[in-house]
C-alpha cells in the first residue's frame, strides 16, 4: 500500500492555479478567526480495519475513519499518510508567495481522496487556526458536505463551538439542497439558533431558486421582512422568469408590496424580453407603472430587441408619445444600434431629428460615432436645436478630439460655432 501512495510534495507541484480561491484566502486574510476546538473527534465513517487510517494515500487508496473511535492525536500524527499531511501545509504555510500558496493549497485540497476527507477534517480540526489550515478544511468540508451532507452535519454538530460553524454550515445547506431539497429544508428549520437558521434557510432557498423557484418563495415568505429577504425573492422570480414569465408576472402583482412589486415587474420584463421582446414590451408599457421602474423596464427590452430586430424596437419607441420615457428609450437603442451598425442607426436618427426626441437622438449618435469619425460627429452635433445640449456635445466632441487629433481639433474648434469663451478654454488646454 505504501509503495502506491502519490507523494503529496508531487502532488502540490503538478496541480495548476485556480483564480476562485484568490478570494476566499482573501476573505480568510481578513478573518482573525481564533481557537479551533483542540479534542478529539468521532470521524465520519465506519471501519472494520482500524489500520486503514494508519497506511491511506491522499490521492490514492482511501483512508476510512471511524464513527465509533475516538481518534487521538498522537494516533493522527503516528500516520505516515497524516504526517506527510501536516509537512505539506507546512511547506505551504512557509511559502512566502501568495499565488504559490493559493496553487499548493489547491493541488491539496482537490488530492485528497473523498472518503479520506473525514479523517482529514479531524485532524485540521486540532491543528489551531492558521489561515491555510482554516481554508483548506473550509474547503474540504464543502466537498464532504457535497456527498454526505447528513454525515457533516453531525459532524457539526458534534463541534458546535467551532469558528467555521457558521461557513461550514451554509456549505451543507447547499449540498443538501442539490442533493435532497424537501430534507434540507426540514434540517435548516430545526435550528434554534435565530442566525443560523436564517443563514441555511436562505444558503437552501438560494439552491432551490435555480430549479424550484416557486419553493425558494415560500421559504422566503419564512424570513423576515428585509433586503436580505427581498434580495431572495427577486433572485428566485428572475429565475422563474426565465421559464414561464406570465405566472411570475402574476405571482408579482399578488403576492409582494407595492414598492417590491415595481422592483419585480421590471426586473421580469428584462428577463422576458430575452426571447419575447414584443409581449415584454406590451407589459412594459401597460403593467409597469410610470416611473424609474417603467425606464429601466424599457431600457431592458430595447437593449435585447435591437439585438435581435433593430428596426422593429425603433418602431415601437418611436410610437411612444412625447415624454422622459420616450427620451430614454431613444438615447439607449441610439446607442445600442450604433454598435452594431453606424449607418443604419444614423439613418433613422435623420429621420426623427425633430423635436425635444430628435436633439437626444442626435446627442447619442453624436457620442458613439465622435471617437472614430469626429468629424462626421461634429456636423451632426451642429444639427442639434436645443442650445444647451448642443454647446454641451460640441464642448465634449472638443475635448475628445484634442486628444486624438489635436490639429484637426484646433481646426474645427477655431471655427465652430462654440462659445468663445469656451473655443478659449479648449484651444489654451492643448498646445500644438
Amino acid at each position: 500500500m505504501e509503495t502506491n501512495r502519490v507523494n503529496v510534495v508531487r502532488i502540490i507541484a503538478g496541480l495548476m492555479l485556480a483564480s476562485a480561491l484568490a478570494g476566499i484566502l482573501w476573505r480568510l486574510d481578513k478573518s482573525e478567526i481564533s481557537g479551533v476546538a483542540g479534542t478529539a473527534v468521532e470521524s465520519a465513517k465506519p471501519s472494520t480495519d482500524a489500520q486503514s487510517a494508519q497506511n491511506g494515500s491522499i490521492t490514492g487508496e482511501p483512508v476510512q475513519a471511524t464513527a465509533s473511535t475516538s481518534t487521538s492525536t498522537a494516533k493522527i500524527e503516528a500516520s505516515p499518510f497524516l504526517r506527510e499531511l501536516a509537512a505539506a501545509l507546512e511547506s505551504i504555510e512557509a511559502e512566502p508567495n501568495i499565488l504559490e500558496r493559493e496553487k499548493k493549497l489547491q493541488g491539496l485540497a482537490e488530492g485528497i481522496a473523498t472518503s479520506d476527507i473525514a479523517l482529514v477534517v479531524e485532524f485540521l480540526n486540532e491543528r489551531g487556526s492558521k489561515k491555510v489550515v482554516r481554508y483548506l478544511t473550509l474547503r474540504l468540508i464543502h466537498r464532504w458536505a457535497g456527498s454526505d451532507p447528513q454525515t457533516v452535519a453531525d459532524w457539526l454538530d458534534q463541534n458546535a463551538g467551532s469558528p467555521l460553524r457558521r461557513e461550514a454550515l451554509n456549505s451543507v445547506a447547499a449540498g443538501w439542497a442539490n442533493k435532497d431539497l424537501a430534507t434540507a429544508i426540514e434540517w435548516a428549520r430545526q435550528f434554534t439558533d435565530g442566525e443560523e437558521r436564517g443563514s441555511t434557510l436562505i444558503t437552501v432557498a438560494y439552491e432551490a431558486a435555480r430549479t424550484e423557484p416557486v419553493e425558494a418563495l415560500q421559504l422566503a415568505a419564512e424570513m423576515p421582512q428585509n433586503q436580505t429577504r427581498d434580495d431572495l425573492v427577486t433572485h428566485a422570480v428572475n429565475q422563474w422568469a426565465t421559464r414561464d414569465p406570465k405566472a411570475a408576472l402574476e405571482w408579482a402583482n399578488e403576492s409582494v408590496d407595492e414598492g417590491l412589486r415595481e422592483r419585480l415587474l421590471a426586473d421580469i420584463v428584462t428577463t422576458w424580453a430575452e426571447n419575447n421582446p414584443m409581449e415584454a414590451a406590451t407589459v412594459a408599457v401597460r403593467r409597469v407603472n410610470p416611473g424609474k421602474q417603467q425606464d429601466d423596464a424599457v431600457v431592458g427590452v430595447v437593449q435585447r430587441w435591437v439585438q435581435t430586430d433593430p428596426e422593429q424596437a425603433a418602431a415601437w419607441v418611436n410610437a411612444f408619445p412625447d415624454s422622459k420615457l420616450r427620451e430614454t428609450a431613444i438615447e439607449a437603442l441610439v446607442k445600442l444600434w450604433s454598435d452594431s451598425d453606424v449607418t443604419k442607426a444614423g439613418d433613422w436618427v435623420n429621420s426623427i431629428v425633430s423635436g425635444t426626441s430628435g436633439d437626444v437622438a442626435v446627442g447619442a449618435y453624436v457620442e458613439k460615432v465622435a471617437i472614430q469619425h469626429p468629424e462626421i460627429a461634429a456636423q451632426w452635433a451642429a444639427q442639434i436645436r436645443n442650445d444647451t445640449l448642443r454647446e454641451q456635445q460640441m464642448e465634449n466632441l472638443g475635448e475628445l478630439w484634442l486628444s486624438n487629433d489635436p490639429v484637426a481639433a484646433r481646426a474645427w474648434i477655431t471655427q465652430s460655432g462654440l462659445a468663445e469663451a469656451t473655443k478659449s478654454r479648449l484651444l489654451a488646454s492643448r498646445s500644438n
